[in-house]
């Protein structure tokens, strides 16, 4: 999304956003010149964030000082200072991606329950969100998930009926697999402007399925061959830890591409 600002802005921007991921609190002027050393007065800060608010990337709630990030702030966030950050390429593999890793490089030849389940989980876990997966041979559709309790135990600020909805979608989608294809896979437009094999991004508002309007949606399309095809896929709040997931995600890009 292209946004006219500062770098001023950009900066408070992101220190702001970094700090509500950490306690979902909204987050003062005040707060961000004593966390990151902000070379700015409380006073000037304040006056920024409420150009960001005029312009949909903040919002105030009610009876509170600070600010929170809003869908519009978060796919700013995303695409202009969590990408462009090369910090995160230069991370250790840690020990629960490797495994990962590994059992990707045998999932074109072991597809059974018992992988999926393996797989998925660890994604599940590593990523604090539930992880999908879905696998077109060409002549069958599959659909799995995992993680359902992972997500009950990080959405704590999510309504009971947000999840529900979640697990609705979720059975319809395991008992129907085209669900899934028709909903994610075939009815992106950002799919067709990026091209197979990339990284999707949904925020909020943007998610194509409308049971997940308020949480994330991460999806990596990879294809084995003209006939085979996976989809792998995380559904998190969006207060998740966008750098850490996006960078797992990664990390499972190139080892598919390297498959």
């Amino acid at each position: 999304m292209k946004m006219e600002t500062t770098e001023r802005q950009k900066e408070i921007l992101n220190f702001l956003i970094r700090d509500y991921l950490i306690d979902q609190e909204p987050v003062a002027s005040k707060k961000i010149v004593q966390n990151y050393q902000c070379p700015y007065s409380p006073a000037t800060v304040r006056l920024e964030m409420a150009e960001l608010e005029k312009n949909g990337f903040l919002y105030q709630p009610h009876c509170s000082a600070g600010r929170i990030p809003t869908d519009r702030g978060y796919r700013y966030y995303v695409d202009n200072l969590v990408r462009d950050n090369s910090d995160f390429k230069k991370r250790r593999i840690n020990r629960a991606e490797k495994e990962i890793i590994n059992l990707l490089k045998t999932v074109s030849d072991n597809s059974s329950e018992l992988f999926l389940r393996r797989l998925l989980l660890s994604i599940s876990y590593l990523s604090r969100s539930l992880s999908l997966f879905f696998w077109d041979d060409g002549e069958e559709k599959r659909f799995n998930y995992s993680g359902l309790d992972v997500l009950l135990s990080v959405a704590e600020k999510q309504e009971l009926y947000e999840i529900q909805r979640i697990f609705r979608w979720l059975s319809k989608a395991e008992v129907n697999p085209d669900k899934f294809w028709q909903e994610v896979i075939c009815c992106s437009d950002q799919d067709q402007e990026n091209g197979k094999n990339s990284l999707r991004i949904y925020i909020g508002e943007e998610n194509p399925i409308e049971e997940i309007k308020n949480w994330t949606l991460m999806i990596l399309d990879y294809p084995f061959s003209d006939h085979q095809l996976w989809s792998l896929g995380i559904i998190g709040p969006k207060e998740m830890d966008y750098p850490k997931v996006i960078e797992l995600m990664k990390t499972i890009q190139n080892t598919a591409t390297q498959v």
